[in-house]
């Protein structure tokens, strides 16, 4: 999660993001007795137009659609786009969900992702084979 924001922040490109996460799955492959599970989870919006890069709406939407087009990838794939507290531009103005950095979530919005992750971790079944 943080990977791929972090990446598209610091004004890195779609196609090298994709790469590190693909370079990512390829190590958990390799070395997947040692892992669990692989979770995709979209990077957040970001209304605050003035401190991001340039091109940082347009590579979340690409490294976004790349991810909704492989989530075969993962194990599990968490989708913010439709929650509406959590997932908009516009919702990072509610000081409910996000920090006033409008970046970083509050208690309340990661209990938000916390209910993603353990409806989805409780209701996919696993096929792999692990320690």
């Amino acid at each position: 999660w943080n990977g791929g924001y972090n990446d598209a922040f610091q004004g890195n490109n779609a196609s090298l993001i994709i790469s590190r996460i693909q370079s990512y799955i390829a190590l958990v492959d390799a070395q997947r007795a040692n892992y669990e599970i692989i979770l995709a989870i979209q990077p957040m919006p970001v209304s605050d137009f003035a401190t991001q890069p340039v091109n940082y709406a347009t590579t979340r939407n690409d490294v976004n659609t790349w991810l909704r087009n492989n989530r075969n990838l993962f194990d599990i794939y968490i989708d913010f786009s439709n929650d509406i507290n959590i997932g908009t531009g516009a919702s990072t103005s509610n000081s409910t969900y996000f920090l006033p950095d409008k970046i970083h979530l509050t208690q309340a919005g990661y209990a938000i992702v916390a209910n993603y992750c353990k409806s989805l971790l409780m209701s996919t079944p696993i096929s792999h084979n692990y320690k």
